[in-house]
C-alpha cells in the first residue's frame, strides 16, 4: 500500500475537556511460572535477527513496571525463548518498526494467540512478518497552517465499507501525532481502505468553557464520513 498525501482541514472552537488515549498495553505474567515458549521470526522466509518478541496476556492486570513485561530478543537465526510463563493465554507478537505480522488484519492486532499450560515447553512459534503499509499527510486549520501536536484517528473499513466501533491505535502511539510542521507518518499498515481523521466528535455533553477545541474533519475535506474519502 503505498503513502498518500493527506490533508485535513478544521477551524477551532473554544471548548476544554479531558480525553483519555489508549495506549499499547504494558502487560506481561503477575508471578513467575515454569512454562517457556519458543519459536521463531521470520522475514519472506529467512532470519529476522534483533526483533523483539512480547508476550500479551490476553487476561489480567498489567504490570505498573514495563520492565516486567516478559520478552526476548531475536538471535541470528532469528529465534526467540521466553521462560518462566506462568499458565494461561498469550498473545505472542513480535515487534519491528515498519514491520507487521503476516496474519494481521487491523492495526494493533497481531501476533500468535497461543494457550499455556503450567510446566508447558511451547516450541515452534512461528511469526512471519512483512513490509507494512504508511499513510502520510499534512493537517491544517481552515487558514492553512499547519497544526502541530494534533492527534490523527485512523479507522480500517471492513469489507463493507464501514469503521470499527473502537479504534485502535497500535503500539507506537507517537506516530499517531503531528509534529511541529503539521505533518504526520503512519506506518506498519495491514492492506486494505482507511478512515483518516483529526479532532473530536461533538456531543451535546461539551461545553465551552475556555481553551481551543477542534471539531472532526475527514480527508480530505469533509465534515462527516458520507463526504470522506
Amino acid at each position: 500500500m503505498p503513502g498518500h498525501k493527506i490533508i485535513l482541514c478544521a477551524q477551532a472552537l473554544l471548548l476544554s475537556f479531558n480525553f483519555g488515549y489508549p495506549i499499547f498495553a504494558q502487560t506481561g505474567a503477575t508471578k513467575p511460572g515454569t512454562a517457556t515458549i519458543s519459536g521463531r521470526v521470520v522475514v519472506k522466509g529467512a532470519p529476522a535477527r534483533s526483533v523483539l518478541v512480547y508476550l500479551q496476556p490476553q487476561q489480567g492486570p498489567a504490570p505498573s513496571n514495563p520492565e516486567a513485561v516478559q520478552r526476548a530478543r531475536t538471535d541470528a537465526g532469528g529465534q526467540f525463548r521466553i521462560a518462566g510463563v506462568a499458565a494461561g493465554a498469550y498473545r505472542v507478537i513480535a515487534l519491528s518498526p515498519g514491520f507487521i505480522s503476516s496474519d494481521s488484519v487491523r492495526p494493533g492486532l497481531q501476533g500468535k494467540t497461543i494457550n499455556v499450560s503450567e510446566g508447558e515447553n511451547v516450541e515452534n512459534v512461528e511469526i512471519e512478518l512483512k513490509q507494512g503499509g504508511v499513510i502520510t499527510g499534512l493537517v491544517t486549520d481552515s487558514r492553512g497552517r499547519p497544526l502541530a501536536d494534533e492527534r490523527v484517528t485512523l479507522s480500517k473499513l471492513d469489507k463493507n465499507g464501514r469503521p470499527p466501533l473502537n479504534v485502535t491505535y497500535g503500539s507506537n502511539f507517537e506516530m499517531f501525532q503531528t509534529d511541529d510542521r503539521g505533518v504526520y507518518r503512519i506506518f506498519g499498515l495491514p492492506e486494505g481502505r482507511y478512515l483518516v481523521s483529526v479532532g473530536f466528535q461533538q456531543s451535546a455533553g461539551i461545553g465551552a468553557v475556555g481553551g481551543s477545541f477542534y471539531p472532526r474533519a475527514f480527508h480530505p475535506d469533509a465534515a462527516n464520513e458520507t463526504e470522506a474519502a
